[in-house]
């Protein structure tokens, strides 16, 4: 943990629902590699004693318990105490691998025009997980859903799934499970936008961050272990599925675009990655 007389360099802000077992492990592998670190932990309502278990085992741990699940805007909460000259987003069905935080805070530290960095995100057999992508559009979205043939070729692309992931990269947007943001990036991009529950909050974020004049970018140096519960993998009718699309709604309408992505890149100052399209 930090020295209490001085800020710490990182902060690390997990929310969790549900989640007790995968947070333990996450919190089990989180260690300083020589960094001052902060872990603030933001519980949506959890029934399975998840608040309980952190409170006994893990008293350094800053614990804020909401009343009910508001979803990904809890993360708020998180960053709105954080002390950190560095921000981690972090999934609780994570686990770090040993030198991985260094390594992004060491990236950010030398890269002032990189405003967020992510890791790479393997399974836990050791597999790729595509993290990387360019800005969705409707149809993106819609053949996610329904991989075949065609459509499998046209993702390919999309998700940058011919690339060996082995280099660090400029990239449109990183999935939310780790995202590592620069503390000015954080201070001029502003909270996640409180008004997506569940599903594109960490698309509109990384946009953001390249509108406000930052790059965003993948640093495979550092290595998270993802287990990648899909909360919306199962069935279209659950709540998380209806909030995930009501989300994705609400990201196209905001942005004001919906079948091409030329639209998004001239709002960005000076994006690069687009002569890929």
């Amino acid at each position: 943990m930090s020295d209490p007389r001085k800020a710490p360099d990182l902060s690390i802000i997990i929310i969790s629902w549900n989640s007790r077992e995968f947070l333990r492990r996450c919190l089990e592998s989180i260690h300083p590699d020589g960094l001052g670190l902060e872990i603030i932990l933001v519980d949506n309502a959890s029934e399975d004693g998840t608040a309980e278990m952190v409170r006994r085992n893990y008293p350094g741990v800053k614990l804020v318990r909401n009343k009910q699940n508001i979803g990904m805007p809890a993360r708020n909460q998180g960053l709105g105490m954080a002390k950190g000259d560095f921000l981690l987003l972090l999934d609780a069905d994570t686990i770090v691998c040993p030198g991985s935080l260094r390594r992004l805070v060491e990236y950010l530290r030398s890269r002032k025009d990189v405003g967020l960095a992510a890791a790479r995100l393997v399974d836990e057999e050791g597999n790729l997980q595509y993290t990387c992508h360019k800005f969705p559009t409707l149809i993106s979205k819609l053949l996610r859903r329904y991989r075949f043939g065609w459509a499998e070729r046209f993702l390919r692309e999309a998700e940058f799934r011919d690339w060996d992931h082995g280099s660090i990269r400029e990239v449109d947007y990183v999935t939310g499970a780790c995202q590592m943001m620069r503390r000015d990036a954080y201070e001029k991009v502003g909270p996640i936008d409180s008004r997506i529950f569940y599903g594109p909050e960490d698309v509109d974020y990384c946009l953001r961050v390249w509108q406000a004049g930052y790059k965003v970018a993948y640093n495979p140096e550092a290595v998270i272990i993802h287990a990648e519960r899909r909360v919306t993998a199962k069935s279209w009718f659950k709540k998380t599925t209806f909030e995930h699309v009501k989300g994705l709604a609400y990201y196209f309408f905001k942005h004001r675009y919906l079948f091409s992505r030329h639209k998004i890149y001239r709002t960005i100052p000076f994006y690069s990655p687009r002569a890929q399209e």
